[in-house]
């Protein structure tokens, strides 16, 4: 009898392949088209919507494609290696490595965990406070992790859950989506270097911006969004009131009581952590790169002797993603290559010249980015859509940090857990359904454009932005 094993394919996965190879022949078909300024931009379009379709379906695991997207832009002559490689020249990669590393180490110690319990112990430790508890460390730990607490949120939040005999219920999912919140959200005030550092940074490839962003910088321009943030977290318990109310007070403290007196780890972890945040948020004095900070940041972790890094904090690393954040990135560099943003940006422009205000253009761009959303991840649609995105700007005299601060909050809106895997990480523990999950989005997407239009766009202007 044979042994081997029959290949099959899923119809997910039939579909995908097809629209794969489909999108490749029609693109190509097009060479001769009057609309195409350089010979290699359908191979550019090729290229990149067929990686784009292998993420989508999930046809291809990410490593594969973080290895085959640049080159294949070598191979077919889109660009220079040097062109598509530029990005490890840059900041970005080497502060997410460094992220990663400074939030395995935070969470091993059990830093991380303390910070957690010990603020839902202050906030009360009833329902409401729970859910504050955990807005509260969201923007603790995003400043500690450098945006990766949806690492550890995840467990935490499924440990308070547990320990308070909540099944999946409205109580268990007004605790989780808090949570998500709370890891996820704070990047809306909190500089990202993954976020709207790496979306600026590609628009700096079209044209010089005309400031530097830094995190005081992002914060001075983002502060409102404060207000926003805690309009949502109030409206949690609303959206999600629980069939009986209960205080979490004894499993808390027992939770606290059960990680022991603080050692000697979490106290040098604790006071690097604080030096090297204080740091992050006083470059505009001390004028040093973020990136020199972040190294530094790893390198006193892991002092010889003294330091509290370890071997298995390094094995840790997620590498996948920092290999793809940065093919991604070559999407870009290839775009400028072939001067993409000038076929897109002739295209769109005559549809948007009606755009005679920054209501009208900025809210497209926030709704813009909303419903890429539905068809890209956040990354792949700031690679892919940043270059022309920044180009029309420039053709229509948008102000392109603002642009950039719409358009990058379009995408991080969405209303079912796929569309940006950190909440996957949270809807995998099985504690809130799909329609939970939309409740909450639905409500904050729309809120999110209203907040954006009565309250963002006219402080922009009262700071100087547009």
């Amino acid at each position: 009898m044979s042994t081997e094993s029959k290949i099959t394919f899923s119809k997910k996965e039939i579909v995908g392949w097809l629209v794969a190879v489909l999108s490749v022949v029609l693109i190509m078909s097009t060479q001769e088209n009057a609309l195409w300024t350089h010979e290699k931009q359908p191979v550019f379009l090729a290229i990149t919507v067929f990686f784009i379709v292998l993420i989508a379906f999930e046809l291809v695991h990410n490593l594969i494609i973080a290895l085959l997207l640049p080159f294949s832009y070598m191979f077919f002559g889109v660009a220079k290696g040097t062109q598509v490689f530029s990005a490890w020249s840059g900041t970005i990669p080497w502060v997410v490595l460094a992220g990663f590393i400074i939030a395995n180490v935070l969470s091993r110690t059990g830093l991380l965990n303390r910070v957690v319990y010990w603020t839902l112990s202050k906030t009360g430790c009833n329902y409401r406070g729970i859910v504050f508890g955990f807005g509260i460390v969201g923007v603790i730990t995003e400043l500690l992790t450098s945006n990766k607490s949806y690492l550890i949120m995840p467990a935490i939040a499924y440990a308070v859950c547990v320990s308070l005999s909540l099944e999946r219920s409205k109580a268990s999912a007004g605790i989780f989506l808090a949570a998500a919140f709370g890891a996820c959200f704070p990047s809306c005030v909190i500089y990202a270097p993954t976020g709207i550092g790496n979306m600026l940074a590609i628009m700096t490839e079209v044209t010089p911006l005309p400031m530097a962003v830094d995190y005081v910088t992002y914060f001075i321009h983002k502060a409102p969004m404060l207000i926003f943030y805690f309009v949502i977290l109030f409206l949690i318990p609303i959206l999600f009131k629980p069939e009986v109310e209960f205080d979490g007070k004894d499993v808390i403290k027992k939770q606290l009581a059960d990680l022991g007196p603080i050692t000697k780890d979490e106290k040098y972890a604790a006071i690097v952590s604080v030096i090297f945040v204080i740091g992050l948020i006083t470059t505009k004095i001390h004028k040093i790169d973020i990136l020199y900070i972040f190294i530094l940041w790893v390198c006193a972790l892991f002092l010889p002797k003294v330091g509290v890094g370890r071997q298995g904090d390094l094995q840790k690393v997620n590498f996948t993603f920092i290999l793809l954040m940065t093919g991604f990135i070559a999407i870009g560099s290839a775009a400028s290559a072939v001067n993409i943003g000038e076929i897109v940006s002739v295209v769109l422009t005559p549809m948007l010249a009606s755009a005679t205000n920054s209501f009208v253009s900025l809210g497209g761009a926030f709704l813009f980015g909303f419903f890429v959303n539905f068809f890209l991840t956040p990354l792949a649609a700031v690679a892919g859509l940043t270059v022309p995105l920044t180009q029309i700007g420039v053709d229509l005299g948008i102000p392109l940090i603002p642009l950039a601060y719409s358009f990058n909050a379009g995408l991080g809106e969405l209303l079912l857990p796929y569309e940006i895997t950190k909440y996957l990480t949270f809807y995998a523990f099985g504690m809130f359904t799909i329609k939970d999950f939309a409740k909450l989005y639905g409500v904050k997407a729309i809120l999110s454009f209203i907040f954006l239009l009565a309250v963002m766009i006219p402080y922009w202007g009262i700071i100087g932005l547009v």
